[in-house]
């Protein structure tokens, strides 16, 4: 078997992500991969980024 890099591993993580739009217009990611990891921001583009940050952080 064939260990992932840090890198890899946040970016399998992030593939399983999943945004919701809310009804205040920003958004919500789960990553369900890491159980509580749920992340809001204002834009899509923001919460993205911001879920990347937290994949990093755990």
């Amino acid at each position: 078997m064939t260990q992932l890099s840090w890198n890899e591993y946040v970016r399998l993580a992030l593939t399983y992500a999943e945004f919701t739009s809310n009804e205040d217009k920003g958004w919500t990611v789960e990553v369900p991969v890491l159980s509580g990891c749920v992340i809001w921001g204002e834009t899509r583009a923001e919460a993205a980024l911001m879920a990347e940050d937290a994949v990093h952080g755990c």
